[in-house]
């Protein structure tokens, strides 16, 4: 794997489109290498803003039917992929790849809802396989270490299930934006906790359910459910590989604690006496 292979590739990998072979050698490469994992993080929060500064399309129904149809018939018109081998196999996978990001496309206009980017970059923190920025059990230490690289103070959480400890964190991204993740492991599951200030952090197009008095969004892909809700001002959001009800546990402990980021005091307003 050279530097090269990883610019030329680096959407690919960003889009979860490699199969995991391939993926776990560009992972090995983005481990070793500095250059390419600032590049990776760069082309992440490009991509991340540019998302959020899109506008979603409006279309009428003729027109999704439209791109419907044309994807259809370009699927059932492609002709059959030659025998995978060496090192193009990477570019003979984008081509079904590429073909089930078109039919997605499709049921995504036709469905007339978007995921919010909270979600998807939920999900992408939780299955990141890049060594952690930091690697502690001490969330006091996990604590300092935020406020110096953040400039903010991060409480992590602390659960009460007995099961689910505090692996380390790394600087993570919401809406294009730092956030802190936060890395737990409850046997062989990962746990992520993003925190994050959630000014213009949509949670569109989640299921929203009330835990206690507190309004928590929940959505599910990939075999992951995500809790997602603000809290005392502050973002979170809980991933893992969990049922509903052990989620909900997360999120009820995280409720149940002081808030992470903690905001600097309001200025005292000094009186001016008129002329």
């Amino acid at each position: 794997m050279q530097c090269q292979d990883m610019e030329k590739f680096i959407h690919v990998y960003l889009d979860r489109e490699f199969a995991e072979e391939d993926r776990a050698d560009y992972e090995r490469h983005l481990a070793e290498c500095e250059q390419c994992r600032r590049l990776a993080r760069f082309e992440q929060r490009f991509k991340a803003q540019l998302k959020t500064s899109l506008a979603r399309p409006h279309l009428r129904l003729d027109e999704r039917e439209a791109i419907r149809a044309r994807v259809m018939q370009t699927l059932a018109e492609a002709p059959p992929l030659p025998a995978d081998h060496g090192t193009g196999r990477w570019i003979l996978r984008l081509v079904p790849a590429a073909a089930a990001a078109g039919v997605l496309m499709a049921l995504v206009l036709g469905r007339g809802d978007i995921q919010p980017a909270v979600v998807g970059q939920s999900l992408m923190a939780n299955t990141n396989n890049q060594p952690l920025e930091v690697r502690t059990k001490d969330p006091h230490a996990l604590q300092n270490w935020y406020h110096e690289k953040l400039g903010i103070a991060i409480v992590p959480p602390t659960f009460t299930d007995g099961r689910t400890s505090l692996v380390g964190g790394r600087i993570g991204q919401v809406e294009a934006k730092d956030a802190a993740h936060l890395l737990y492991s409850r046997g062989d599951k990962n746990i992520s906790v993003m925190v994050f200030h959630p000014e213009n952090v949509p949670f569109h197009g989640m299921v929203s359910r009330n835990i206690g008095s507190k309004n928590v969004y929940f959505s599910y892909s990939k075999g992951q459910n995500v809790a997602a809700f603000r809290h005392h001002g502050v973002g979170y959001s809980i991933t893992g590989a969990l049922p509903r009800h052990e989620l909900d546990a997360l999120v009820r402990d995280v409720l149940h604690q002081p808030s992470g980021i903690t905001e600097p005091p309001p200025l005292n307003a000094v009186p001016v006496k008129a002329p």
